[in-house]
């Protein structure tokens, strides 16, 4: 599992967690989480929860925050406040580095058996993978967790699916949804997927004021 620390982290959490997980240290946060399962947030409450919203907008990655308070009733407002903007799992960075590696594990393994259980996503030809591919019979793409759960939803709809009901869908946190922009963007760059990956046999389709739907073009 490939995991991103903060360069202040104490560094025996960083050797406990070496043993398992491939570990990247930060200065600040990047632009993408693609290529991450997990990130540890150091910092105030409410400093994290503008973190972990921002990162919520962009990625389902992993996120554990480790918070500075100290106090009884600020350790329970922050932890509260922290799950419900999007956090996975959220305590204090004056617990033992050994307890908050132990969080980190349990966290990586429900995500990993809640992706094992899921049924793969398929459509068509068209399957999507618990490792973040797109196949067509031998043919494999890669996708973005972003890219992953537009298409998610869109194979398991019936039909025409509102861009409204989609971006609640996929972001179920009001908090954490973008604008709806964002699934135009979306639908463009998989779009530019499948065309390199079926050869144009498949597309999203946009509906003019309808929504969006997957679509198998017809080859004369």
């Amino acid at each position: 599992m490939q995991i991103l620390l903060p360069q202040t982290i104490h560094p025996h959490l960083t050797t406990l967690l070496q043993t398992t997980h491939d570990i990247t240290h930060y200065e600040r946060l990047p632009p993408s989480y693609d290529t991450l399962d997990c990130v540890v947030l150091v910092g105030e409450a409410l400093t994290l929860r503008e973190q972990v919203v921002m990162i919520r907008r962009a990625s389902d990655v992993l996120v554990l925050c480790l918070m500075v308070e100290t106090d009884a009733i600020s350790r329970a407002n922050g932890i509260a406040t922290l799950l419900q903007c999007g956090a996975d799992d959220a305590t204090t960075t004056s617990e033992d580095s050994r307890l908050v590696a132990c969080r980190v594990h349990a966290i990586a393994r429900r995500a990993e058996r809640h992706r094992k259980q899921k049924a793969l996503p398929t459509w068509n030809e068209l399957t999507l993978t618990t490792d973040y591919n797109l196949t067509c019979g031998t043919t494999v793409q890669a996708v973005t967790k972003q890219e992953f759960n537009l298409l998610e939803h869109l194979f398991a709809a019936t039909g025409t699916l509102p861009k409204s009901t989609l971006l609640s869908r996929m972001y179920p946190n009001e908090t954490d949804r973008p604008a709806p922009k964002m699934i135009d963007v979306l639908v463009c760059y998989v779009n530019k997927k499948l065309t390199a990956l079926t050869g144009g046999q498949y597309r999203i389709a946009t509906e003019y004021r309808m929504g969006v739907r997957m679509e198998r073009m017809a080859h004369n």
